[in-house]
């Protein structure tokens, strides 16, 4: 009898510890594919198809939806983006949203910063070999459209690679505003898609962008109420 308990007892233990290495393999697998999914939708580049049905770029297009659906096209059959510099760059264009907005107050400005960006808070920690070897700074950018006509000549100058000329203090106010990130220290991580596009941002505000022959092109599938897509040239 004392053997026939030894022996149940026995079997038990065995037993429970069988079902706790199995709890335990379920739960890493778990915990696997909930990273798998995670890191997944990290490295997914942006749907053009779907920012293109965003700005209904199939239909009559009027105003900035021209500008947007062109740029949107471009992107789609652009490369990635290669030309991280060994200091601080600045990029700057135009802007077009869907939110209606039609008086050419919208530009785009991208700090690009030497060396690893700070990491978004909240976002999760990416693979090493995702992070790109520059940070990028993404500010919000309108002028007034009563400056429009100061801003208007330093988009010409920069679209054809030159230098400005800078003929008044505000001239060259504005002109050094574009060179330079707004906050020192402000550049975030950029990390590479599994399609030609980097991303940067996190959450509303994150954004793509994409070599095209001089240009960087970015598409922000959204950010607040609008989507937007803006054209870069490298300010000098």
């Amino acid at each position: 009898m004392s053997d026939y308990i030894y022996s149940r007892k026995t079997f038990r233990r065995a037993e429970r510890c069988v079902r706790l290495i199995f709890l335990s393999v379920l739960a890493a697998l778990a915990c696997s594919c909930q990273r798998s999914v995670g890191d997944a939708a990290d490295r997914a580049d942006v749907d053009v198809s779907q920012m293109q049905k965003t700005f209904a770029c199939a239909g009559n297009l009027d105003g900035d939806a021209v500008q947007a659906c062109r740029i949107l096209a471009e992107f789609g059959s652009a490369h990635a983006f290669t030309r991280w510099p060994a200091e601080t760059e600045s990029w700057w264009g135009r802007k077009y949203c869907n939110d209606g907005r039609s008086d050419g107050t919208s530009f785009a400005a991208l700090h690009l910063q030497a060396g690893r960006g700070k990491s978004p808070s909240g976002s999760a920690k990416p693979d090493d070999a995702m992070v790109l070897p520059s940070g990028g700074e993404y500010p919000l950018m309108t002028v007034s459209a009563a400056t429009l006509t100061e801003w208007t000549p330093l988009l010409d100058a920069v679209r054809v690679g030159k230098v400005p000329e800078l003929k008044t203090e505000m001239a060259r106010n504005h002109y050094e505003s574009l060179k330079r990130p707004a906050v020192a220290d402000s550049a975030y991580m950029l990390t590479r898609t599994d399609g030609a596009s980097f991303r940067g941002g996190a959450g509303i505000g994150r954004y793509y962008g994409r070599g095209s022959g001089e240009k960087l092109l970015i598409v922000e599938p959204r950010t607040g109420t609008s989507s937007c897509v803006a054209e870069l040239w490298k300010v000098l």
